[in-house]
């Protein structure tokens, strides 16, 4: 079976899908990525799997969603097609249901290669429920393919509810998940020291990562540090990361409530540093109104950090309330004031929350992820083989 060619087409391939398509090509040798945006391998994964770069990802935005992911449409390259002929793939791994997955789902009458469509997670701006025109389609599009995988129920529930998906075809399991060693490949156990000197910490220190805009919920993380501040919780820091067209904004909000002793801003941090700043805090907040996924929480999880997360993410579902962390409605800022307060108020709960965080990603490693789409794969042969006969 490891003689299979197997092609993934992914619109884009970010850094965290390095380690995973590492396993995989250990376990399938003749497997190569196909993408349209690519920023270069992951440090410490530098040529351990092959990729053609096909195109250009062009998104057009029909309507923007100040609390979601905006309404797009996205253009790829149909010189997808001549690459896959010449590569012959038995299986082709397609993300979502995009224009790649269409061209290959057509083209399947002809090179009768198996389809396992990649649909990363569900949430609303994602699902298009409201679109007949979108589910038409997907539904179209669902049966020309073999699999599917999610990474979790909800992405399952979509699939099998509202597009009508045989139910016993749809894998769960978190595939999307980090790798410590890209985490720590730059690591500086000195950064709190190299930390500009404008920045005072405090403890326990508080860390939210991501683009600085609408959907990611630094506003409302702002406000509950505001609900902190009026129950006389001071003695805290919080760091945030990232940049993007709220931030003059919201910096100026925390200037307005007097949090600027409390609150800093780091701009972007290089993903390879990630790990340093994991080191450094103590609790993770990930206010996201809407995420797929979010991969950022998974990464705090598996360095051993306390968490508090919207329930809008959809790795929030690795989160055992109370156990190692908190999640909290991202429309109510008291919830996630009350959240960070539980921290304030038990430090030493801290540490312990870190511990099981660290227990809970043992089981949910690339080398995991690899062998559950191993599975996946084993699957679509053997009933391939049923059918022959």
């Amino acid at each position: 079976m490891n003689n299979l060619r197997i092609a993934w087409l992914l619109t884009a391939a970010p850094s965290y899908w390095h380690p995973i398509l590492t396993e995989f090509v250990s376990i399938f040798p003749q497997t190569k990525l196909f993408t349209a945006k690519w920023q270069g391998f992951a440090k410490g994964y530098e040529q351990k799997f092959a990729v053609e770069i096909i195109g250009d990802r062009k998104l057009l935005e029909l309507k923007q969603n100040s609390g979601g992911y905006s309404n797009n449409v996205m253009y790829l390259s149909p010189q997808i097609i001549p690459y896959l002929w010449k590569f012959k793939p038995d299986i082709i791994f397609a993300d979502g249901f995009c224009l790649w997955t269409i061209f290959v789902a057509i083209l399947k009458l002809v090179f009768s290669w198996k389809i396992i469509l990649i649909y990363d997670g569900s949430s609303p701006s994602v699902d298009y429920r409201n679109s007949k025109l979108r589910i038409f389609t997907r539904r179209r599009i669902g049966k020309f393919c073999d699999r599917f995988i999610t990474n979790h129920q909800p992405g399952k529930d979509y699939l099998h509810q509202v597009l009508g998906i045989d139910a016993h075809t749809i894998f769960v399991h978190p595939y999307l998940v980090p790798d410590l060693q890209a985490l720590l490949q730059d690591f500086d156990p000195h950064l709190s020291q190299n930390l500009p000197q404008t920045i005072q910490l405090q403890k326990p220190i508080f860390f939210s990562i991501g683009q600085i805009i609408p959907r990611k919920g630094i506003r409302e993380l702002i406000e509950a540090c505001y609900i902190l501040q009026q129950q006389g919780y001071e003695k805290y820091s919080l760091l945030i990361a990232g940049e993007g067209n709220q931030r003059q904004e919201l910096d100026e909000l925390a200037k307005k409530y007097n949090l600027a002793t409390n609150i800093s801003w780091l701009g972007q941090v290089n993903y390879s540093h990630l790990g340093s700043y994991f080191h450094l805090i103590d609790v993770f907040v990930f206010p996201s109104h809407e995420d797929v996924w979010g991969m950022v929480l998974l990464e705090a999880m598996s360095l051993g950090k306390a968490v508090i997360a919207s329930q809008n993410a959809g790795s929030a579902e690795l989160i055992r309330e109370g156990d190692n962390g908190y999640t909290f409605n991202p429309s109510f800022p008291e919830e996630l004031a009350n959240s960070m307060k539980e921290c304030m108020d038990n430090p030493p709960q801290i540490g312990d929350m870190g511990d099981r965080s660290r227990e809970i990603m043992s089981q949910h490693t690339p080398k995991t992820s690899a062998i559950f789409l191993t599975d996946v794969v084993k699957n679509v042969i053997e009933n391939s083989v049923l059918q022959d006969k």
